[in-house]
């Protein structure tokens, strides 16, 4: 595949709206149920999530991409910290992931985003600074 496809395979990926099913086309079968399943969960979470492709750079069989992701926590969420009933507050924070491309499929990934943020804007977790501008 060129440089050109794999970066819309890696967009499909981001862009996927909700739709679980997605997963089988874009990902090796080995790592399909994962994808559906974390599809599922955040989709669940943020019926609104959307991700925003800023930039994306791509090196052979690699696609780095940087992006913004953003949604209002209306369902029940499992985060790094446990689980958390709805908010109802919004969120957005920037990431970066890198995707390994292998005959069409995305085989591996590295990266991250701002949880921690998201985790202040929701209200799960307390920003140190907002309680340092209270004192």
């Amino acid at each position: 595949m060129s440089q050109e496809e794999n970066k819309a395979l890696v967009r499909r990926y981001f862009e996927n709206k909700g739709d679980y099913t997605i997963a089988a086309e874009v990902v090796t079968p080995e790592h399909v149920k994962d994808v559906e399943q974390l599809f599922i969960s955040i989709h669940r979470a943020f019926p609104d999530f959307h991700i925003t492709i800023e930039e994306q750079i791509a090196e052979g069989d690699l696609v780095a991409t940087r992006f913004t992701a953003s949604g209002t926590h209306l369902g029940e969420w499992r985060s790094p910290l446990g689980i958390h009933p709805p908010t109802g507050k919004q969120f957005r924070h920037e990431g970066i992931r890198i995707f390994r491309i292998v005959g069409g499929k995305l085989t591996e990934t590295w990266g991250g985003a701002d949880t921690l943020s998201q985790l202040i804007q929701l209200g799960i977790l307390q920003s140190h600074l907002a309680s340092d501008e209270e004192h």
